[in-house]
């Protein structure tokens, strides 16, 4: 399909100039690219008529290196990226990418998502990514990423034009990667009566990098926030989560607790809401297990105990 059946309403004009030149192998990389020179630029870019920015990308072989620059305006942000890449066994790269502002709504269109009426959620971002090492081995890679500002809002809508900040980062949110294993070194979010924070590791590459996951999420949450992402929503009170997640990301385990405390959630799609829930979930394994957990429903009290397999 061309890319106008694949995105309806999508435009522009996409220039390109490239040449190169590769070698077959019977060894791997069966093509090894010896020489890439060229640019790529999109102008005018827009989707059911909306402007969406431009984009330039050029490279340049030298000595068996081949040097490379983006920058972009796509979207509304700003993203500028330089590196090179070695023309030889695994292509070893060096690169680095910055970006700011990239926003949610900017993004939805070109992903052909389109949120209901006062419904989802938007985010911006600004931070930097950096990658070193040989592509073609991962085991082998390095990066990191690093996201200086992140803010989360609610879903706007006829009847509510803006909405307040409901999240954003204390401290740069922090993660490195480095033989197949990403640790997330810092992810600290704060919101009204909101507090969550995350840390540990999570192997990328399976049980290959003799790793296993291991992440430890605190923090408490304010449920009212969520009316802010879907105005079909009530929910109110507070939960209190102290918990990790360990094993593998084919079978994650957990470990810790839920509070609940005076929490409330009901959905207009739903036949009832919940009100007034307190108790402790504790999490163990592949199971949660409730104990004693009040809550009103229906228009009378109930006690929940028991256990459920996740």
């Amino acid at each position: 399909k061309t890319l106008a059946e694949k995105r309806p309403g999508l435009g522009g004009t996409l220039q390109a100039n490239v040449s190169g030149a590769a070698q077959l192998r019977a060894a791997d990389p069966r093509i090894l690219v010896r020489d890439l020179s060229g640019n790529l630029k999109t102008t005018a870019l827009r989707i059911k008529g909306k402007n969406l920015g431009d984009l330039t990308l050029a490279a340049s072989t030298s000595g068996g290196r081949t040097n490379f620059t983006l920058n972009s305006g796509i979207a509304g942000a700003s993203i500028e990226g330089r590196g090179s890449v070695q023309l030889a066994n695994d292509y070893p790269t060096d690169a680095q990418v910055t970006f700011k502002n990239v926003t949610w709504a900017g993004l939805r269109p070109l992903l052909g998502y389109e949120a209901a009426e006062g419904r989802g959620f938007e985010a911006a971002g600004d931070g930097q990514v950096s990658v070193n090492g040989p592509l073609m081995n991962a085991q082998q890679l390095r990066g990191s990423v690093q996201v200086t500002r992140l803010e989360v809002s609610g879903a706007s809508s006829v009847f509510r034009k803006t909405n307040p900040t409901l999240l954003t980062n204390q401290g740069p949110i922090a993660a490195t990667l480095d033989r197949a294993v990403l640790k997330i070194q810092s992810a600290h979010l704060s919101g009204p009566q909101t507090d969550l924070q995350a840390t540990g590791t999570v192997p990328l590459g399976g049980q290959a990098t003799g790793q296993a996951m291991n992440i430890a999420l605190n923090g408490n949450v304010n449920l009212a926030i969520l009316e802010q992402f879907d105005q079909s929503i009530t929910s109110s009170g507070n939960i209190m989560l102290a918990a990790g997640i360990r094993g593998s990301t084919a079978n994650p385990r957990l470990a810790g607790q839920v509070e609940l405390h005076n929490a409330a959630f009901d959905y207009t799609d739903l036949p009832t809401g919940v009100w007034k829930a307190n108790g402790v979930i504790a999490l163990n394994g592949d199971s949660a297990v409730i104990r004693n957990l009040t809550a009103e429903a229906g228009g009378g009290q109930v006690t929940v105990t028991g256990s459920a397999t996740l």
